[in-house]
């Protein structure tokens, strides 16, 4: 008795197992069961381990999903422009979700160098009110706030108390 293979399936190499066909009493073809593919090891392939490889993927998904958000210092340079000083404490660091709508908050005390160092950068950078995404000067230091695409970006920087506040928002 022959047994052949069913052209294409193990040319294709989609499956670890060959569907072999043998020759009947009457010379016809019957189908025979399905056989792994002897290469050294055998390869099973049961709808469990199938199941534990979804499980598996998911959860290596949701592990790097962790580290997604980018740190609100990187967002504060990337929306606003300039890095802040290296010499700082970091006071608050809050994102809240609100499905689609979100806030962060980050809140930084400069020290004494620093706070003079970054005073002079934004005093040159101080444009007219009333135009959007401009710096100000108020009352204790300099003020920023800018509506781009349904997201607010606020800063309010306090020379006396070298505090500064960096707000993002969206609707």
């Amino acid at each position: 008795m022959e047994h052949r293979s069913v052209p294409g399936v193990a040319a294709a190499g989609v499956m670890a197992f060959k569907n072999y066909l043998r020759e009947s009493s009457d010379g016809g073809l019957e189908s025979g069961k399905l056989e792994p593919v002897s290469r050294g090891k055998t390869v099973y392939f049961g709808a469990s381990q199938k199941y534990m490889r979804f499980i598996a993927m998911i959860l290596i998904f949701l592990c790097l999903a962790c580290g997604v958000r980018t740190s609100s210092e990187q967002r504060f340079e990337d929306n606003i422009g300039f890095a802040l000083p290296d010499d700082k404490e970091v006071l608050k660091d809050e994102f809240h979700d609100i499905l689609q709508d979100y806030a962060l908050i980050y809140e930084v005390e400069l020290s004494v160098k620093a706070n003079q160092a970054l005073a002079k950068q934004l005093a040159v950078q101080i444009g007219p009110s009333g135009i959007n995404c401009n710096w100000s000067l108020v009352d204790n230091g300099f003020s920023y706030i800018c509506d781009t695409n349904r997201t607010t970006y606020r800063v309010s920087f306090d020379t006396l108390s070298r505090k500064l506040a960096y707000e993002e928002s969206a609707d």
